[in-house]
């Protein structure tokens, strides 16, 4: 079974370590701890991609290159390429209505005002896909355009890190194990 674990961010250095890119970051760690092949432009992908195996399945590991609000021309176009299932379609991304440091993994939903999320259910045609969602909230959001896209204070890097740490145990334990598994541990 071939499934594809889209970590949603946007490109450049100058949005490194923000809120909006902790989906880039959990796949790189996830690649990493996996020991699969580095990142690779994939351009009719609108991608980064690394491909592995684990023991249970085939894995396309992918940091879409469209920025944020378009990441559903990138899932769209493994999608066709790879006849995936929503089902077989993870997507790792931050949430502002989760405090920072909480995690949650669950199947299909609404976009609830994410504007990555609501490109891939244009893209897709559906919201039955998986979603690992990253707390973002802090107190006092003034301007949430802002907030995503500002670098992590000190004093939240310690969170958002051992946030990143735990999202990707449960990506390893969703693969060996089943969604279900992961909800339950985590959640």
């Amino acid at each position: 079974m071939k499934k594809a674990i889209f970590g949603l961010g946007n490109p450049g250095q100058k949005y490194k370590n923000t809120p909006h890119n902790l989906g880039f970051e959990v796949v790189s760690l996830f690649r990493k701890k996996e020991e699969f092949p580095s990142f690779k432009i994939a351009p009719r992908w609108y991608s980064r991609v690394s491909r592995g195996e684990t023991d249970k399945e085939s894995l396309i590991l992918v940091k879409p290159q469209t920025y944020m609000n378009h990441s559903g021309q990138a899932v769209r176009a493994i999608k066709k390429d790879k006849d995936l299932e929503l089902s077989n379609i993870w997507v790792i991304y931050d949430d502002v209505d989760l405090p920072l440091g909480k995690i949650r993994v669950s199947r299909g939903g609404r976009a609830a005002g994410h504007n990555g999320i609501k490109s891939i259910i244009k893209n897709v045609g559906g919201k039955d896909f998986v979603r690992f969602r990253l707390g973002i909230k802090v107190d006092n959001i003034d301007d949430l355009a802002k907030h995503v896209l500002r670098p992590f204070t000190q004093k939240e890097k310690k969170t958002a890190h051992e946030m990143v740490e735990t999202a990707v145990k449960a990506l390893q334990l969703a693969t060996e194990k089943g969604i279900e598994a992961a909800q339950q541990k985590f959640n």
